[in-house]
């Protein structure tokens, strides 16, 4: 039944700002947990599910409820928007030297890893890849895929710059004047993390990368040609359906091959990775009395600036005995705030966050600067 009301909450919500007419970026996100929340009533009905709830808390509706006003925090700033058709203010001699750039280090890094992936699945080795990932995490193996020096340079930076070379393709798109090849290097520089990413058979980055791509096309849609629209609407079919394809392979790659998910069945992935989230967080997250202070969310920027003493493949050690929660399953992003700060820190971190950008308005010219603050958030 609470998974039931849990559905209802965020459908609800979809459905109000559908009606009042809300811009189509917040209503993608709000989508995207409302289809997670209604795959929730069918994972809570299969034996994954069951098997593991014997050690948790009971599902409780007050977790789910938090959970939600939570979410609604979160996208307090997406519902204020009102205009999306906004022209980026940028300075243009600087956005083609960025350009330059980006496309100088991401075609040879991107044609490295395309010949190296597509080396792997012609040989039948693609599923090793989603196999290997676990073993990886926790140091028992070496990566299947290694890079050129070059490669692991290039990766490093377009990794740091991932948030703002697909804001860059789209200005470069909004422009009538742009080089059509620095626009396709500033695209590759744009996806070459999620390909690195899938090279340690990780599909995290290429969700978050298909996620983040739909969403700023939501965001520009309005402002670009229609010519461009159709042909960014065919690249997002094109890529959606390779990453279907990748994140499908190497999650049965993981199930079936891997040893630690041998003895699942290889469908319990679906409803697993899109609804388990939500469910980890009402039975366990919400009831942890510990908190490790920013070690969970934080762990390289603390470690970083030398508060931690740890590598980031020793996390899960480090921080496995300090909370009652186990420290590999997936607990979202308000899951992971409430493990480090409670339930009241998280509230009020959300509420710090969200309040100041619910105030930026994009009712004329946005800078770079605002629309990257905005992007990361």
């Amino acid at each position: 039944m609470f998974e039931i009301i849990n559905a209802f909450l965020y459908c609800g919500l979809f459905y109000y700002l559908f009606l009042k007419g809300a811009n189509r970026l917040v209503l993608f996100v709000i989508s995207i947990w409302a289809v997670s929340a209604v795959l929730g009533i069918f994972y809570t009905k299969m034996d994954i599910y069951k098997y593991r709830s014997n050690d948790l808390e009971e599902l409780q509706l007050l977790p789910f409820f938090y959970l939600f006003v939570c979410f609604v925090l979160c996208v307090r700033p997406l519902i204020k928007l009102s205009n999306l058709n906004i022209p980026i203010k940028c300075n243009t001699r600087l956005l083609d030297y960025c350009g330059i750039l980006f496309t100088i280090l991401s075609v040879p890094f991107f044609i490295e890893c395309v010949y190296q992936l597509v080396d792997f699945a012609i040989s039948g080795r693609f599923l090793l890849l989603g196999a290997n990932y676990d073993d990886l995490a926790n140091g028992d193996a070496d990566a299947l895929i290694t890079f050129s020096s070059f490669g692991r340079k290039a990766s490093a930076i377009l990794s740091w710059s991932k948030v703002v070379t697909p804001i860059l393709f789209f200005i470069n798109l909004q422009r009538t004047n742009s080089n059509k090849y620095v626009t396709i290097g500033l695209f590759l520089a744009a996806v070459s993390p999620a390909l690195s990413n899938i090279t340690i058979g990780s599909k995290t980055q290429l969700v978050v990368f298909l996620i983040y791509f739909i969403s700023l096309y939501l965001f520009f849609s309005k402002s670009l040609g229609e010519g461009i629209k159709s042909k960014v609407k065919k690249l997002i079919t094109g890529i959606g359906a390779v990453s279907l394809a990748m994140v499908i392979s190497l999650s049965i790659g993981r199930y079936v091959l891997g040893g630690h998910y041998s003895n699942n069945d290889t469908s319990d992935f679906l409803y697993k990775y899109s609804s388990e989230s939500m469910y980890n967080f009402n039975q366990n997250a919400y009831h942890e009395e510990n908190t490790l202070l920013g070690s969970y969310t934080a762990f390289p920027l603390l470690k970083n600036i030398g508060v931690l003493d740890t590598n980031i493949e020793n996390a899960r050690d480090y921080n496995g005995p300090r909370i009652h929660c186990n420290p590999v399953i997936f607990y979202g992003l308000i899951g992971d705030l409430v493990i480090d700060f409670g339930l009241v820190g998280a509230f009020l971190i959300l509420l710090l966050l969200s309040l100041p950008l619910s105030r930026i308005r994009f009712d004329s010219d946005v800078s770079l600067s605002k629309m990257i603050l905005y992007c990361l958030y």
